[in-house]
C-alpha cells in the first residue's frame, strides 16, 4: 500500500501546474521552438480595413494539386468596398456581388457578371469559380490571400498600381 505524503503531493501538484502554464504560454505564443513567426502565420493581418477600397490583381491560385498562375493579372481584379459590395474584372467581363468580411472570415454572395466571350486563353471561369468559393482572407506583407475550401488552397493577389 503506497503512502501518500502531503509534501510529496503538494510538489506534484506544483509541478503539474507549472507544466500546464508552460503549455498555455507556448500555445499562445503561436509557435514552437526553432520556428520563425512568419512560418507560424503570426504575421498575418486580418483587419478588413487593410483590404477595403483597394483594387487587387490576381497573381495565382495554389492548391494541393498545383499552382495556377494568372497570365495577365491586370485582367483579373477585385475591389471590396466599405458598403459590402465586391466589384470584379473577369478578363473581358465585369461582375459584382455582396460580401461579408470579419476576423479572417469571408462570405461571398452570388456574383453577377456580364457574359461576353473572352479570348481562348482566358482564365475567367476559373477565377470567378474560385472567387465565389473564397471563405477566408488575410494579408501577408503586401499580398492579399483568399482561402478556398480544402486543404492549403488559396488565391494570391497583389495591389494594383
Amino acid at each position: 500500500v503506497p503512502y501518500n505524503h502531503p509534501i510529496r503531493e503538494a510538489k506534484m501538484i506544483r509541478l503539474l501546474s507549472v507544466l500546464l502554464i508552460g503549455m498555455v504560454v507556448i500555445s499562445c505564443a503561436g509557435g514552437t521552438p526553432g520556428t520563425s513567426p512568419s512560418s507560424q502565420g503570426s504575421m498575418r493581418n486580418t483587419d478588413p480595413k487593410a483590404v477595403l477600397d483597394k483594387t487587387w490583381q490576381w497573381v495565382s491560385t495554389a492548391t494541393p494539386d498545383g499552382k495556377i498562375t494568372a497570365k495577365d493579372p491586370t485582367r483579373y481584379t477585385i475591389l471590396f468596398t466599405t458598403d459590402g459590395q465586391v466589384q470584379a474584372q473577369f478578363d473581358c467581363n465585369r461582375g459584382h456581388g455582396g460580401y461579408r468580411m470579419a476576423d479572417g472570415k469571408l462570405t461571398m454572395g452570388v456574383l453577377m457578371a456580364t457574359r461576353m466571350a473572352c479570348p481562348p486563353d482566358s482564365q475567367d471561369r476559373r477565377f470567378m469559380k474560385d472567387l465565389q468559393a473564397a471563405s477566408a482572407y488575410y494579408l501577408a506583407g503586401d499580398s492579399l490571400f483568399l482561402g478556398l475550401p480544402g486543404k492549403a488552397a488559396a488565391m494570391k493577389f497583389r495591389p494594383a498600381p
